[in-house]
């Protein structure tokens, strides 16, 4: 409806008079403009206002550009304030709540809070604890549609107490973005008390005269939020008709296949390949077939029971803002089709009955899909190496620190032929031992961890021991492991090698050696690429209690190990103890009773020459393997980084985790690097008091060409002309204090009066070419010097 403006000014004078006030003056300058006003040091007196009428606001067309620019960076997955998702429609209208996700002693299951999923209605999110933040929308006072709007007061909150630009602040007031303090609106007077900086956007600049007042009037007109009628184009239907005819086969070799990629990919943004500018999809399980519209199966987990006689498996476009932190982009197109009928549907095998949804059998994939060929199974995720690692490292959770503390802060990927015996592709091996890879999915009870735990502990050790056993008959009579044991990604056709930096509750992943030879790296096979995704992806719940976080983060240890050992069987016998006592110091008895030793049987056809063997490792596979890639650095920071003297080792533990870097060059190609940290540990081994484990005088900074991690702690800028003198503050800091000097003359601060300008930057940087990949930043974790 439309607002006459003498009775909005009416309205407007009844409403907490500062704040509307502000509103008067910042919101509406710069749409039309405004009167004269007397500077008085730094607080202006205005006489005169003038007041536009402004048209009716469109929630798709006006608010939502804005919340994606200013505020999804915040306000997008369970770790956002209050959970309030501001990243679509059906977000805004949800609300926020109280409930915290991320507890780490929680001793029962909470309900779900997912998004489009464990609600439907604005009624059903009430009933889940959800409030609005919208305000009494249906009042006819614009007073109480705005006094009663928190989107409003906090956006006010803002620009009542302004945060001074271009100096450091001190400390970040985070706690007053804990959910559990999240104000209603009733708790706002108290809040803003409380916090009177942790107005939104928070601790950075605040919303432009034009964004502010859009908002507000939005709220003033009744804050309607229409929801955008998402349709397929006509390639998108006929691509998603003929993949739901593949998925929902009716024989039981179909059915299980279905579910097989189901619980694969159900993580994913699915896209068609084939098709431009295609939209993204999800695939999900529906109680209805194709060609009848969805009805939703909603359960906590990929895996749990449907609770139908008959699933189909459908294709959902989906609508919002892309978010870098959960994107996980997986190809669907004819070369996928045509590949999934070849590995799946046209390999020999049969089935006599469907596995049910037993807990037992539910958590276990080598139970469930025991009658598929290992060999096909692993060939499926090798195809989409990157995209399986990347639903690890993104995953479901949004971050995650107590799984993440669990690697280091980089090291090498690689895999096992699945032509190679060490795959452990055997189906009649693995059959054996389904029972022994039994997943720690179906542990919740903290009290019950220890004996729980245990049992899984010695039923891996058993296979473990098997896995030994039958791989020492093979390397009988003089065979020995070579490079050939390598997957080569078929010939350049997918990644054989990644690399995994870490950023502390985050984590980035990169094609190919990226860096510096690191300390550990992985060789993973078909048990283990399952068992990490089954653990990580499917069977964690992130509403579960702590002992399944407990269980999940230990099992994750375990198979960390696992991947190490494997790589181990690469080098000579004399050189493995050695170097896995290296990866371990500090762990003690966990080490005797938790990991195995490396193997001293199966030898290595590799010859050394040196002593740092792992590096020459890394180079005897790229020499062999053309289609392995160096990750390369830009050689005018690649050369700096090299010169940074060991003694100067220890300041780098005063950088950030992440840092974006803008160079201006004279002839406007701006160049982009990512500086990382990476931090020394003695070892990764536990999950509590990380800092006692570490050793900051080996830490390392690396600068890499382009964009990497989703979670960037500062953004620096550099003239081309000035970075020479970049490079010698960075050499000459010796101190956190001179680092801090550094990092506030060349970042944008979460205070400048050009953060959104530099972020937004940064956001249209990607490529046409990696265009798949773009997706919004988030800022939760951005420094504020």
């Amino acid at each position: 409806m439309s607002i006459k403006i003498k009775d909005f000014i009416t309205e407007l004078a009844t409403v907490a008079p500062l704040v509307l006030c502000l509103f008067i003056v910042f919101g509406v300058c710069g749409v039309d403009g405004c009167s004269s006003y007397e500077d008085k040091g730094t607080t202006k007196v205005f006489k005169e206002v003038d007041f536009p009428q402004m048209e009716q606001i469109s929630y798709i067309e006006d608010i939502q550009p804005i919340f994606n620019k200013r505020c999804v960076v915040c306000h997008s997955c369970y770790d956002a304030p209050a959970q309030l998702n501001l990243s679509c429609a059906d977000g805004v209208l949800r609300g926020a709540t109280k409930k915290v996700v991320y507890d780490a002693l929680r001793l029962k299951p909470i309900q779900p809070t997912r998004l489009h999923i464990d609600a439907q209605t604005v009624e059903g999110w009430r009933k889940l604890g959800f409030y609005s933040v919208l305000g009494d929308r249906n009042s006819k006072s614009v007073t109480e549609r705005l006094k009663t709007s928190l989107i409003y007061q906090m956006t006010s909150l803002a620009r009542l107490n302004r945060l001074p630009y271009n100096t450091k602040i001190a400390k970040l007031q985070r706690n007053s973005h804990d959910p559990a303090i999240a104000p209603t609106i009733d708790e706002f007077p108290d809040y803003m008390r409380k916090y009177p900086h942790a107005g939104m956007p928070f601790f950075t600049q605040r919303l432009t005269d034009k964004e502010f007042a859009t908002i507000s009037n939005w709220i003033a007109q009744g804050s309607h939020v229409e929801r955008k009628v998402v349709k397929l184009t006509k390639l998108e239907k006929q691509s998603v008709d003929k993949w739901e005819s593949m998925l929902n086969g009716d024989s039981l070799k179909s059915q299980l296949i279905a579910r097989y990629l189901y619980e694969h990919l159900f993580i994913s943004h699915l896209y068609f390949s084939d098709i431009p500018n295609s939209g993204y999809f999800k695939i999900v399980r529906s109680k209805t077939p194709p060609g009848e519209k969805l009805v939703l199966i909603t359960t906590a987990l990929a895996n749990d029971n449907p609770g139908v006689k008959r699933v189909y498996y459908r294709l959902k476009k989906i609508d919002g803002i892309i978010k870098r932190k959960t994107h996980i982009v997986y190809a669907l197109g004819a070369k996928k089709f045509k590949r999934i009928k070849e590995l799946f549907f046209e390999t020999e095998w049969d089935i006599d009955k469907l596995p049910d949804y037993s807990d037992s059998v539910k958590v276990n994939p080598f139970i469930t899909f025991s009658a598929i060929p290992a060999k096909s199974r692993y060939q499926f995720m090798l195809d989409d190496s990157y995209y399986f690692t990347q639903s690890f490292i993104r995953g479901p959770v949004c971050r995650g620190q107590n799984a993440l503390n669990a690697i280091n802060d980089q090291f090498y990927i690689m895999f096992q032929s699945p032509n190679s015996i060490l795959s452990m592709t055997d189906d009649s091996f693995l059959r054996a031992n389904m029972k022994h890879m039994t997943l720690p999915g179906n542990i919740r009870s903290l009290i019950a961890f220890p004996v729980s735990f245990g049992i899984i502990t010695s039923e891996r050790n058993d296979y473990l021991n098997n896995r030994t056993d039958y791989l020492n008959k093979y390397y009988l009579n003089g065979k020995s492991v070579s490079l050939d044991d390598i997957w080569d990604g078929d010939s350049g056709k997918s990644d054989p090698t990644l690399t995994v930096f870490r950023h502390f509750d985050t984590a980035s992943l990169m094609s190919g050696f990226v860096g510096d030879q690191p300390e550990s790296a992985w060789v993973i096979d078909f048990p283990l690429f399952e068992r990490i995704y089954y653990s990580l992806v499917v069977n964690y719940d992130i509403f579960s209690t702590a002992g399944l976080q407990a269980a999940t983060r230990r099992y994750f240890d375990l198979l960390r190990h696992e991947a190490e050992n494997n790589f181990l069987l690469y080098l000579p016998i004399q050189f493995r103890q050695k170097l896995q006592d290296e990866w371990y110091r500090g762990v003690l008895l966990k080490g005797l009773i938790d990991y195995h030793k490396p193997s001293t049987t199966i030898k290595s056809a590799l010859k050394f020459k040196t002593d740092n063997i792992a590096k020459e490792f890394t180079d005897s596979l790229m020499r062999v393997d053309k289609s392995i890639r160096k990750g390369k650095v830009d050689k005018q920071l690649e050369d700096f980084s090299k010169t940074i003297p060991a003694k100067l080792a220890p300041v780098v533990q005063f950088l950030p985790e992440l840092v974006l870097i803008r160079v201006k060059m004279n002839n406007g190609n701006d160049q982009v690097y990512t500086m990382i940290r990476n931090k020394a540990h003695k070892n990764v081994a536990y999950i509590f008091d990380e800092q006692s484990r570490r050793e900051p005088e080996k830490d390392t900074v690396m600068f890499i060409k382009g964009i990497t991690g989703d979670y960037p702690n500062m953004i620096l800028t550099v003239s081309e002309d000035e970075l020479d003198t970049f490079k010698s503050l960075f050499y000459a800091a010796d101190s956190a204090d001179k680092i801090e000097a550094m990092l506030i003359k060349y970042g944008v601060l979460r205070n400048s009066n050009k953060f959104w300008q530099n972020v937004d930057w940064f956001q249209t940087y990607i490529k046409p070419s990696d265009h798949r990949d773009y997706g919004i930043f988030d800022l939760k974790n951005y420094y504020t010097y």
